[in-house]
């Protein structure tokens, strides 16, 4: 291990089991089929890039996410963990060496602790629970109306929309437990204050609703205005935050502000190592539930996200950079693209190269103190930045993915991960967020998004509408009496006929740590090649529900889908035959 300032470095090697090698898996987030790493380098640094997908080359995508934590099986049987506690940039390089079944390791960072944890488990689930009770904290309890179905869309441009959908939901027979606001509500686009033009009804609206729950979104950054665009309300929200000085500052020899930009334009950013920052969080969601009566909340852009690349202004900058001290560039790109500057200082005296990662797990923290000590609720939080303990506080959704088959994919490994990684409330964009869908894809995409713990549909402003009953008139091309809506009318109802096999189970992993959604090898590790492969096909759902996933029936060129099934006897769930649909 070498460590200075700058640099934090270290080679390790790992001998795994040889019969059946694998390797090793983890570091998320990564976008792939398959949870074990490959030769290669894997970056962590959290960005707001959508959903790249993992190719193990370098320069190395990065995504919204970072956990830098792995696991694999030992030569004697026996799983491991390791963790290790940095939260700069870094590279993990592995190398495999399927002869003698071991694992070389190099990590490089841009400085931070050489603090690495090394533990056993019997099992696979056994090591997970280890780094959620020792390590990382256990799950945070979430509500259990935010295991239903939730609605969303950015374009949802007022009340009577809002309003629209819940009774086009009502009409349809669907199911409906969260209606969402992007950040169509807000007024210029600003934190904590609604668009009265707009959405001035939304506080009776969220009022009307009949077991249905409203959720809108906060953005990182608080629009750095002293009154809004007409000049004539003052933006409360900066001039307090500026005035307390609980913004995050341009470097280390300046009291300025550090001056991003995202969707009001001119943005700041509240510097949650700064402990008054509690307190105005606290304040200005209070004000928020004053004016919407929200349920939860979904904190978005928050890795942080600037839409410069590093400062927008030559006179925020300091004479010297930091980053022209880096001795090792991880990711082999510009850390400050799309992300506020690495010199920018932190209250706690920490500069943003050592904290950037950390942004989105503190913004989340506070919100769920907000919850737990203001309104005296279990925390609904849908965030999409963390680094290792934020599940703890929140929950997730694997941010901007795409309408393809490919993403469905994808979305099956991303679920399993966050669960891997203690945040058990997590799901996809159902249907894709980016692009348009086809009615086909978003039929298989509610089919298997209806096993995801948290499920919602949401997708891009100029992106085709697509709730459900926006498939009514929609037939398969095969011959079948259903439209693509009862389709997806039938995976929501078997959903919510799980729902409380899924709260059950859910409460458990809350309490003891590991997985609930889960590879089906958490279970059956010693039952050689088989189980580990096609992991997108082979999940568990808790202890007792085996889940086989076809994402790309008929769209893979193939006619074989290997779908593995331990020995023992399994039965159909969703069948009407009784023990006649069993099988050993």
């Amino acid at each position: 291990m070498q460590l200075n300032q700058h640099l934090n470095m270290w080679e390790g090697r790992v001998h795994t089991n040889t019969k059946n090698f694998q390797g090793v898996m983890g570091l998320s987030d990564q976008v792939g089929t398959d949870l074990f790493l490959g030769n290669g380098t894997y970056s962590l640094w959290t960005k707001d890039s959508p959903d790249p997908v993992e190719t193990g080359k370098f320069p190395a995508p990065t995504t919204y996410g970072a956990h830098p934590f792995i696991m694999g099986a030992g030569q004697d049987g026996e799983w491991f963990g390791l963790y290790s506690n940095v939260a700069n940039a870094q590279d993990w390089v592995i190398h495999n060496e399927e002869s003698d079944g071991s694992v070389v390791i190099n990590m490089l960072a841009s400085g931070g602790r050489g603090d690495l944890s090394i533990w056993v488990g019997e099992t696979p689930n056994d090591v997970v629970q280890t780094y959620h009770q020792r390590i990382v904290g256990l799950p945070v309890v979430t509500p259990q109306w935010a295991l239903g179905w939730h609605q969303s869309k950015w374009g949802y441009k007022d009340t009577q929309y809002l309003k629209q959908v819940v009774d086009e939901y009502e009409t349809a027979q669907l199911p409906l437990d969260g209606i969402w606001s992007d950040i169509d509500y807000m007024e210029d686009y600003k934190d904590f204050i609604v668009d009265q033009e707009l959405f001035g009804d939304l506080k009776e609206f969220v009022a009307n609703l009949t077991h249905i729950h409203y959720i809108p979104i906060v953005d990182a950054g608080i629009a750095q205005r002293i009154k809004s665009v007409g000049g004539k309300t003052p933006y409360l929200p900066y001039i307090h935050g500026h005035l307390d000085n609980l913004f995050i500052k341009s470097h280390a020899f300046s009291n300025d502000s550090f001056t991003g930009r995202v969707w009001p334009g001119d943005v700041v950013y509240p510097d949650y190592t700064n402990p008054q920052t509690q307190h105005y969080w606290s304040g200005w969601l209070s004000y928020l539930q004053e004016q919407t009566g929200f349920d939860g909340i979904w904190l978005d852009m928050n890795e942080a996200s600037n839409f410069c690349d590093g400062y927008c202004f030559w006179d925020q900058q300091p004479q010297h950079h930091v980053q022209r001290n880096l001795k090792y560039v991880p990711t082999g790109q510009n850390l400050e693209t799309g992300a506020i500057a690495l010199d920018a200082v932190h209250y706690d005296g920490s500069l943003e190269l050592d904290a950037h990662s950390l942004y989105g797990t503190m913004e989340t923290e506070a919100t769920h103190n907000y919850f737990v000590e203001t309104l005296k609720k279990r925390p609904m939080i849908i965030a999409r930045s963390s680094f290792a303990g934020s599940g703890k506080y929140g929950s997730r959704w694997l941010g901007d993915n795409f309408s393809t088959y490919n993403y469905l994919a994808y979305s099956v490994t991303g679920v399993m991960m966050q669960n891997i990684m203690g945040i058990p409330l997590a799901g996809a964009d159902i249907c894709g967020f980016n692009g348009n869908t086809t009615a086909d894809l978003c039929a298989r995409w509610y089919t298997i998004g209806s096993f995801y713990p948290f499920s919602r549909n949401h997708n891009h402003q100029h992106s085709v509408r697509q709730a459900p009953f926006e498939f009514n008139g929609t037939f398969p091309h095969y011959p079948i009496k259903y439209a693509y809506i009862d389709i997806m009318r039938w995976a929501m109802w078997n959903k919510m006929s799980l729902i409380r096999y899924y709260y059950s189970e859910i409460s458990q992993v809350q309490r003891t740590g590991g997985a609930f959604f889960r590879p089906l090898f958490f279970d059956y590790p010693n039952d050689g090649p088989d189980v580990y492969a096609h992991q997108v096909r082979n999940v568990m759902l808790g202890n007792s529900l085996k889940l086989g996933i076809i994402p790309d029936f008929g769209h893979s060129g193939t006619s074989h889908y290997p779908i593995y099934f331990p020995k023992g006897m399994w039965c159909e769930v969703f069948n009407r035959k009784g023990t006649e649909g069993c099988s050993y």
